[in-house]
C-alpha cells in the first residue's frame, strides 16, 4: 500500500504534536520501545481514545522521532479519505518496509 509511511509525500499535513504537548505519553511510548526484550515485555502498545483526541498526532510524532534516531522499523497510517485503508495489505506493506530497511528482515522475508 503506497502513501502510508510516516514520511510519505502523499501524507502532506500529517498531524503531529507541538514539541511540548503530550510529552508524558510520548515518553511512555519511548520507554516501552526501549524495554528489554523478554517474556514479561508487553509486545503491543495500544493507543486508545475517542475520535479527534490526538492519537494520530501522537503516533506520527513518535514515528518521526524513532525514524530520526534510526529506530523505526515500519509505519502505516490508514486514510479513508485517500483510499489508503485496505486491511488486506497491512502485512505485506509492513513486511516490504522492514525488508527495505533491514538486510536481516529481507533475508527472512524472501526465504
Amino acid at each position: 500500500m503506497k502513501g502510508v509511511e510516516v514520511d510519505s509525500s502523499a501524507r502532506s499535513y500529517a498531524p503531529c504534536c507541538h514539541p511540548d504537548t503530550r510529552k508524558g505519553l510520548r515518553d511512555c511510548i519511548t520507554r516501552w520501545v526501549d524495554e528489554t526484550p523478554g517474556p514479561s515485555r508487553r509486545r503491543l502498545f495500544w493507543l486508545l481514545g475517542s475520535a479527534g483526541v490526538g492519537k494520530s498526532a501522537v503516533a506520527q510524532t513518535v514515528a518521526e522521532e524513532m525514524k530520526a534516531v534510526g529506530r523505526l522499523g515500519a509505519s502505516l497510517f490508514f486514510s479513508r479519505l485517500s483510499k489508503r485503508d485496505d486491511p488486506d495489505q497491512v502485512i505485506s506493506t509492513l513486511a516490504y518496509q522492514l525488508a527495505v530497511r533491514s538486510q536481516d528482515y529481507k533475508r527472512i522475508i524472501t526465504i
